[in-house]
């Protein structure tokens, strides 16, 4: 009976926290954020006395491999996607990031390698041009994983990929492509 009790009663520990993570998003009325802001625009308090507030920005740099169909299918599209390459360093990957094109089409090709140079980058899309009728998209996800596998694990690793939902010809598995991804911590954004 007494063990009954005893296994019966639910253990009480108390303890104090030097630290409470707070992660805080603030936006306006059009759901915009709301960039600028410091300690001293928020009150915080515990048992309804505020307490101090020590803000840590983190900021994880980003290895950003965008994978852009080539292919004859897509050559309407490329006159568009051209443009975006100016605009990848300084909305995308920021000044401690950097980035890497392929095109593919029947064939896989590394037409910049990393680099944080915005001219580079605007100069590789420009270098994309339409090619053969096919498309191997899971060869470029494989690749485009192979190279960001080589970047610090203490980067952000990201594929853009821009092209059809479907696969052409490829000679590597759509399983093995996702799964060489998730093991190499890589989030793949596809575009249509």
């Amino acid at each position: 009976m007494l063990l009954a009790g005893l296994l019966a009663q639910e253990p009480t520990f108390r303890t104090t926290v030097p630290l409470v993570i707070a992660p805080t998003t603030v936006t306006d009325k059009k759901g915009d954020c709301v960039d600028g802001l410091t300690e001293r625009d928020f009150l915080l308090c515990d048992n309804r006395r505020p307490q101090q507030i020590r803000v840590d920005v983190h900021f994880v740099p980003i290895s950003l491999v965008i994978a852009v169909q080539s292919s004859s299918l897509a050559a309407p599209a490329l006159v568009r996607i051209r443009k975006i390459g100016s605009m990848i360093e300084p909305l995308v990957i920021g000044e401690r990031g950097e980035a890497a094109v392929f095109a593919f089409d029947d064939r896989v090709r590394l037409i910049q390698g990393f680099t944080s140079d915005a001219r580079a980058l605007k100069q590789a899309f420009q270098a994309i041009r339409p090619g053969y009728s096919g498309s191997r998209m899971i060869d470029a996800v494989t690749a485009s994983v192979r190279l960001l596998s080589k970047c610090p694990t203490q980067r952000r690793r990201v594929l853009l990929l821009i092209g059809e939902t479907r696969d052409r010809s490829s000679e590597g598995k759509l399983e093995d492509a996702v799964t060489m991804a998730q093991l190499e911590n890589v989030t793949v954004y596809p575009v249509a």
